[in-house]
């Protein structure tokens, strides 16, 4: 009997660093690179950081995984300060905030600092006289006060997972308090990451220059990236790949989704130890397969139940129709189309539209539109009844009709 493969040698769902990290090269190195103007100063001392990063994409791709990769490398340069939060810290308001960024503790290692906040005098002559009032040592300081302190000695990277689920106002004050840093030439540089709907929350902060922000979209995993993050590690711990069928009918499991490949590869573990074997072929499929649908189940059950309480299972079963009768590349316009005659009739086009790119069941790529799962879709689809199966094969004529015209 071989030894047992590591329970813990995937990581589903936890956010934690998997076995090994593939397909987001170029995400990494755009954030290293973007990071690196922290340190490009002018001959004023000022940095040149021109905007903020949002990464954004549906739930289950990796984002926090990423943002975590990316905060380790940044710590290993020992070069700037890092603020690391989460959205969902309780605040209500940038005050708030604000202190998650300096904590009371560390108010008085940051008190010179504040001698050039906004509570400051210049005099005609030049002469500038910095306020500090005794209170501020002892009580809440502002988002803008915590910002300047923390980045007047050191270049600062501030990091929010989880950033859609923050207030809109505190949002809109973080945004600006950013904006006036950086036209000040302070080393600051702010990374969100968060779900689709971080879009719509930007948008309803109304600081009118977010969207100048370097948006770094997350979708599915590139091709054949989901069968590395599987197969490498389990070799290193002896499990033979040598059935092409096998492999293939685990990467149509996959789907080339990142939750889905540590889940799958979870079910590997747990199937090849029930058995004592090293062995991954169509009777070890066999045999994980349960083991990995009822994972997948339970989350296609939450997903569907999202769809319906918002009314959209039918609309998203005519756009997963119209990508299988056009393609991958299927243009937005075809999709609003579809949309529009299965949508809610309560419900604009638009709302609908941006109901199913919220839940990631529709986003956007490069050449087009995909979905976030496509066998979350055949679920939604097998599982919604006639007129949602209706709707599905009326898009997916007209997807083939918009292809062929």
């Amino acid at each position: 009997m071989p030894q047992p493969i590591p329970h813990n040698l995937f990581s589903p769902g936890n956010g934690t660093h998997p076995a090994l990290f593939v397909g987001r090269r170029r995400e990494e190195n755009f954030l290293r690179d973007y990071t690196g103007r922290l340190d490009d100063l002018d001959d004023k001392g000022r940095a040149n950081v021109p905007a903020n990063i949002v990464l954004y994409g549906p739930r289950g791709n990796g984002k926090t995984v990423l943002l975590g990769r990316f905060r380790e490398w940044a710590e290993a340069q020992s070069k700037w300060r890092i603020l690391d939060l989460r959205g969902n810290l309780d605040v209500q308001d940038s005050n708030e905030l604000a202190q998650f960024v300096v904590p009371a503790p560390m108010r008085k290692r940051f008190m010179a600092s504040l001698s050039k906040a906004e509570l400051s005098m210049t005099e005609p002559g030049g002469t500038r006289y910095g306020v500090v009032l005794p209170a501020m040592a002892e009580g809440r300081w502002s988002l803008d006060q915590a910002l300047l302190a923390v980045t007047d000695k050191s270049p600062c990277l501030m990091l929010i997972d989880e950033a859609h689920l923050l207030p809109a106002q505190t949002l809109a004050h973080l945004l600006l308090a950013s904006e006036r840093l950086r036209n000040n030439g302070a080393p600051f540089l702010l990374v969100l990451s968060g779900t689709p709907v971080l879009e719509d929350v930007l948008l309803s902060t109304g600081v009118s220059n977010w969207d100048r922000a370097e948006l770094l979209p997350l979708g599915r995993l590139p091709l054949k990236a989901s069968l590395r993050a599987l197969t490498e590690p389990l070799k290193k711990h002896g499990v033979e790949f040598e059935d092409a069928e096998a492999l293939a009918a685990a990467e149509r499991s996959m789907q080339d989704y990142a939750f889905f490949t540590q889940v799958y590869g979870q079910a590997v573990v747990d199937g090849l130890n029930a058995a004592g074997s090293r062995r991954f072929d169509l009777n070890a499929v066999a045999h994980i397969r349960p083991r990995f649908h009822e994972k997948r189940d339970n989350f296609y059950r939450a997903r569907r139940t999202e769809v319906r309480r918002l009314d959209c299972q039918i609309a998203a079963a005519a756009a997963w129709g119209c990508l299988v009768g056009h393609g991958p590349d299927a243009p937005e316009a075809l999709l609003l189309n579809s949309i529009e005659r299965f949508r809610p009739s309560q419900m604009s086009v638009n709302e609908a539209y941006n109901h199913l790119r919220r839940l990631g069941v529709l986003w956007p790529v490069r050449n087009g539109m995909e979905v976030g799962i496509p066998s979350l879709m055949d679920s939604i689809v097998k599982l919604g009844g006639a007129e949602t199966r209706t709707a599905y094969e009326q898009g997916k004529a007209m997807g083939r009709d918009w292809r062929t015209a």
